[in-house]
């Protein structure tokens, strides 16, 4: 029985340290690592990394940087002649601040 629990511990001890290697990072990896450089076309340049996914997601964050909008709808007469047909909110009043307190 007493090998028996030396043996679970061993083992969770184990397992705690597995975990704590796949999910923190080394700490000696350097800082140049995690560098990306995104030329003006919104590509992503000299990246050694075969995570195709983060590539994507920062050409994609690139090119929305660059995007230009064209506002020359907002000075068109039918964007002017929309209705705001918002409705006001009345102020009401503040209940109990617990309202699960007895009273």
């Amino acid at each position: 029985m007493k090998r028996l629990k030396i043996l679970v511990i061993i083992l969770v001890v184990l397992a705690i340290l597995f975990i704590y290697m796949i999910y923190w990072p080394n700490k000696a990896s350097s800082p140049e690592q995690n560098v990306v450089t995104v030329t003006e076309e919104g590509q992503v340049a000299d990246q050694s990394s075969s995570d195709s996914e983060g590539k994507e997601i920062l050409e994609m964050l690139a090119r929305l940087k660059t995007a230009k909008m064209d506002t020359d709808f907002l000075n068109k007469k039918e964007f002017k002649s929309l209705i705001d047909h918002s409705v006001e909110l009345i102020e009401e009043p503040v209940g109990r601040v617990n309202p699960f307190a007895p009273l």
